[in-house]
C-alpha cells in the first residue's frame, strides 16, 4: 500500500492542475486513476465530480457527490455548495434542450 500512496498524491495533484486549467477530461482521467486504487478517496471523488460538471456529465457528477456524502458526511456543506451549481447547470441544459426542440418544431408547423 505504501508504494501506491505517492501515485495517489501525484494523480490528485494532476487532477487539480487540470481542473485549474479547465482541462476537464484529463482531470476526470487522473481522478479516476486514484479511484481505481482507492474507491472512496475524498479528494478524487470531489475533483472528478467538479470536472464532470465542467464537461456537462451532470448525472455522473451527481453520483460522485452522492458517494462522497455517503463516505464523508462532514463534506455536506461543500457538496451542497457544488450541488447549487450543478442544479443551475441542469436547468441551463434543460432550457437549452427545450429551445432546440422548439426550433426544430417550428419547421414542422404549418
Amino acid at each position: 500500500m505504501r508504494v501506491l500512496a505517492p501515485n495517489i498524491s501525484l494523480f490528485l495533484n494532476l487532477s487539480q492542475c487540470y481542473i485549474n486549467k479547465r482541462e476537464y477530461h484529463d482531470a476526470i482521467r487522473t481522478a479516476s486513476e486514484v479511484l481505481k486504487r482507492d474507491a472512496t478517496n475524498e479528494k478524487a471523488l470531489f475533483r472528478r465530480a467538479k470536472a464532470q460538471m465542467g464537461t456537462w456529465q451532470l448525472d455522473q457528477a451527481e453520483a460522485d457527490f452522492t458517494k462522497l456524502l455517503e463516505h464523508y458526511p462532514d463534506s455536506k456543506k461543500l457538496v451542497d455548495t457544488q450541488r447549487v451549481i450543478l442544479n443551475k447547470k441542469k436547468k441551463e441544459l434543460d432550457e437549452e434542450t427545450n429551445n432546440v426542440y422548439k426550433e426544430m418544431m417550428k419547421g414542422f408547423s404549418l
